[in-house]
């Protein structure tokens, strides 16, 4: 398994700023392949954390209005480069509940990967898996890993 710290990790996957400094930095990241059937069972950080399969099934992810959390993610799906290998970073429910409490319900299982970066690529991959586009695009998930001791 190839492991990365949060710095290497984000020089390939590119995070938002909102992700530093909240101690992502701590902990090692190992890189996991993924298929898209495998990235769409994760789970957004968009409140109410819902997994990227399900925003297919939302009327208002395909109208385009979902609201502030990715609501440009139809347009976004139009014009996705399916060319370009996919980078992802993400966590378990626990880590987020650590490094940003509150950030996702209470009634998420623990352990469940909760992706923190990636989710507009995801959702879009979603939603064209909806409209019966079968993308198969590996991607690459670095997943933050607890510390040791």
């Amino acid at each position: 398994m190839l492991r990365f710290t949060f710095e290497e990790a984000a020089r390939i996957a590119q995070p938002s700023g909102e992700w530093f400094g909240h101690g992502f930095e701590r902990h090692p990241f190992e890189l996991h392949v993924r298929s898209v059937d495998e990235a769409l069972a994760f789970r957004s950080c968009w409140v109410p954390c819902p997994r990227f399969a399900d925003y297919a099934k939302d009327p208002k992810w395909k109208e385009g209005e979902a609201g502030s959390n990715g609501a440009d993610t139809p347009a976004f799906a139009d014009v996705f480069d399916m060319t370009r290998r996919v980078h992802i970073m993400a966590c378990s429910k626990a880590i987020m509940d650590r490094i940003r409490p509150g950030r996702c319900p209470s009634d998420c299982p623990p352990d469940d990967i909760i992706a923190f970066d990636g989710n507009h690529r995801l959702a879009a991959l979603g939603l064209r898996r909806s409209r019966g586009l079968r993308d198969e695009v590996k991607i690459d998930v670095y997943v933050c890993t607890p510390v040791a001791g």
